[in-house]
């Protein structure tokens, strides 16, 4: 078998495009990471009721599940804004940013998972959101790992 200059060529451009695509994605990740983040702390935090009645059903209107979705929602603009301001600074600053929001995530799912009295809809539907964010930050984590 001879290896000939156009199959080194070949190689050598399907690796150039692998990388760009890599780094496009690690670009482009922590921007999907934290901008859906923002997006969905900001609506929660304008729009309280409507953003969580999925989850909480006719509790959503209930003043107190207001006050506790704008809390969880400052907390999401927060984590995803520094994960937007992040993406300019060093990667190590990134990656702990994103670390903190899979821990974070990670508690969410555990807290709604195991806490008794909270309606089977609610329990399912937040774990699986809680856990859907932590996989894309361990999944953006790894990207940038590459």
């Amino acid at each position: 078998m001879t290896i000939t200059p156009s199959a080194i060529d070949t190689v050598t451009k399907k690796l150039s495009r692998k990388s760009r695509s890599t780094d496009r994605a690690k670009t482009v990740l922590p921007l999907v990471l934290g901008g859906g983040r923002v997006a969905l702390g900001l609506s929660m935090l304008l729009a309280p009721a409507r953003t969580n009645a999925l989850i909480a059903g006719a509790d959503a209107t209930l003043p107190m599940m207001k006050v506790s979705t704008r809390l969880f929602a400052a907390r999401e603009v927060f984590v995803g804004g520094g994960v937007l301001a992040a993406t300019s600074a060093s990667p190590a600053v990134l990656t702990s940013t994103i670390e903190a929001g899979v821990a974070l995530d990670t508690v969410d799912a555990v807290s709604f998972a195991v806490t008794k009295g909270v309606p089977l809809t609610t329990r399912l539907l937040t774990t699986t959101v809680a856990l859907g964010y932590a996989a894309l930050g361990i999944y953006t984590l790894l990207v940038l790992e590459d």
